[in-house]
């Protein structure tokens, strides 16, 4: 007899929460250490680092969906959106967005994720304000072979966890400094950030 999942918006965001844990650190090799924070006041899930690179790390928010869209396309596309409040809008290198698909047949996030820089994210994923908030619409294919702009962001699940030190050490590597992290990781109270879109800038 057939059956159907039951999961709230509560647990689908706890099950791909953990995913990302697993698979960022064991596709580091147990290179990268992750810890959430106590609140998500500032819009993190976890905070990371490399062992032994205190100082140095990165904080990433998790989105995802259970549903992809597929009508009139080829691909199917994975549609998320989601508003925050103006006043805790951070834009910084050191702050990514990932987001997932968790198949529920599979019981497991499907290829590819993305990964995106908040820098990038917020100028490109549909910004809007409305009122307090700042709403976000991200609709990306999950074609690898793709020419939207967020391609560049597809991650493979296994490579996840490689593509995570590259990114760290990019940041360490051009010297990007290492203040701003730490504003990140240890903020005590959110830092606004002006929008790209001039529409936007006048509206803040």
């Amino acid at each position: 007899m057939p059956w159907k999942l039951h999961i709230t918006l509560v647990q689908q965001g706890l099950i791909v929460q953990q995913e990302f844990a697993k698979l960022v650190m064991m596709g580091s090799k147990g290179r990268i250490e992750l810890a959430p924070p106590l609140t998500d006041d500032e819009r993190r899930d976890w905070e990371l680092h490399v062992k032994g690179q205190f100082g140095f790390g990165l904080a990433v928010q998790v989105k995802s969906t259970m549903h992809l869209t597929s009508k009139h396309r080829r691909a199917s596309t994975f549609h998320c959106f989601f508003q925050v409040p103006v006043k805790h809008l951070v834009s910084s290198e050191f702050f990514y967005y990932f987001l997932g698909y968790l198949d529920p047949e599979l019981m497991r996030l499907a290829d590819p994720v993305f990964l995106i820089p908040s820098t990038f994210f917020h100028k490109h994923a549909g910004p809007r304000r409305h009122g307090a908030y700042m709403q976000f619409t991200f609709m990306g294919s999950m074609s690898p072979s793709s020419h939207d702009r967020w391609q560049p962001y597809q991650v493979n699940t296994l490579e996840l966890g490689q593509k995570m030190l590259h990114i760290m050490a990019d940041l360490k590597r051009r010297r990007v400094p290492v203040e701003e992290a730490a504003s990140i990781l240890s903020m005590q109270g959110a830092v606004r950030v002006t929008p790209a879109d001039r529409r936007i800038i006048r509206a803040a």
